[in-house]
């Protein structure tokens, strides 16, 4: 009797450690970037935009841009990128990401916006796509690496040197 329920744990067990390695154990990585760029003017915001995620970073713009007075939205469109080696290292093999760029009029300054002075948070966004190995004909939602985190990161930093102080 105790022989089979000792099978038995061991047969579940195992089975919980095998089932629990899904999509090669990335559940505990985020799936969306996200930081704050810190203040901004609106054509500064723009400016920026263009230079860094457009020209430098070679993304292209979604045709879904958002430019409302009070809230801008920018989305790029999926870019293909190779797959960093800690990517690599959890079976990735095709990697897609896509950034978004708000930004958000801060409270108070409505009055601004018909001068143009009006101060702005930007933030951003950015998310991957992935395919595995032996699931190489389905996209599907990829984690946030440390990998991708440094190179989302190096995007923000770029954008936050070329923000103009709004004062």
């Amino acid at each position: 009797m105790h022989k089979r329920v000792f099978v038995f744990v061991v047969i579940l067990f195992t089975s919980f450690v095998l089932g629990c390695g899904g999509t090669s154990g990335t559940s505990k990585q985020s799936r969306i970037f996200k930081k704050n760029l810190g203040h901004c003017m609106r054509p500064d915001f723009f400016e920026v935009v263009d230079k860094i995620v457009f020209l430098k970073y070679r993304y292209l713009e979604g045709s879904n841009r958002r430019d409302m007075t009070t809230r801008i939205e920018i989305y790029t469109e999926w870019k293909s990128r190779s797959p960093f080696p800690d990517e690599i290292a959890i079976g990735i093999v095709a990697v897609d990401s896509k950034i978004t760029v708000s930004a958000k009029i801060n409270s108070g300054q409505t009055r601004s916006i018909t001068t143009g002075e009006a101060d702005y948070t930007a933030y951003l966004q950015a998310e991957n796509r992935v395919k595995y190995i032996g699931k190489e004909e389905n996209w599907e939602p990829g984690p946030i690496t440390k990998d991708a985190k440094r190179y989302f990161n190096d995007i923000v930093f770029d954008m936050m040197q070329d923000f103009k102080a709004p004062y």
